[in-house]
């Protein structure tokens, strides 16, 4: 009987320790799951705010697309000049005589813009447009100069024309470089 006591308290005190392991190993367990479902939690939320970051921006990517036409798309230097559409300013300009004076990409803190900047001209230095009067000669160059993807820069008025004229020293179309 002593040897039966005996292992019956050797079988319990085994089971004892093994239900304390299980006990530690299920208590480690849990909090393993827990970090982990925490973590996951964390993440999901994390993506969830960058979608919503994403989704906000989608307004502005299809406005810098409306905004600025792709450099890929134009084939000549008439195309450039359409995209001005200068008579919508009631403003006119002499195609025949016109140049790209110079191509460079927009560059802001050392960093490309994915914009590419065009400079036109209509004879060496500068770029000339016309009008019926002063009045519309002054208008349409303000209307111009209000649109985001052209850049006009030393604008001087022409007076000893016989139809008003403004000298443009820079007239720049701003196109997605892509």
């Amino acid at each position: 009987m002593a040897k039966s006591t005996h292992s019956n308290a050797i079988v319990l005190l085994l089971s004892v320790a093994l239900a304390a392991v299980l006990g530690i190993a299920g208590i480690q367990g849990y909090k393993t799951m827990s970090n982990k479902a925490k973590e996951q939690t964390a993440i999901t939320e994390s993506v969830v705010r960058w979608k919503r970051s994403y989704m906000a921006l989608a307004g502005t990517q299809d406005r810098w697309e409306k905004t600025y036409k792709a450099a890929s798309g134009i084939p000549d230097m008439l195309t450039l000049v359409s995209l001005l559409n200068l008579a919508t300013y009631n403003l006119r300009a002499d195609t025949d005589q016109l140049v790209l004076k110079s191509d460079e990409q927009v560059t802001a803190n050392g960093e490309a813009l994915g914009l590419t900047k065009l400079c036109l001209g209509t004879g060496q230095e500068s770029f000339i447009v016309e009008a019926d009067s002063y009045g519309r000669l002054l208008a349409g160059i303000e209307q111009l100069a209000r649109r985001s993807d052209v850049f006009l820069d030393n604008i001087s008025v022409v007076g000893d024309k016989a139809v008003p004229q403004a000298r443009i020293g820079e007239m720049c179309l701003l196109l997605r470089s892509e």
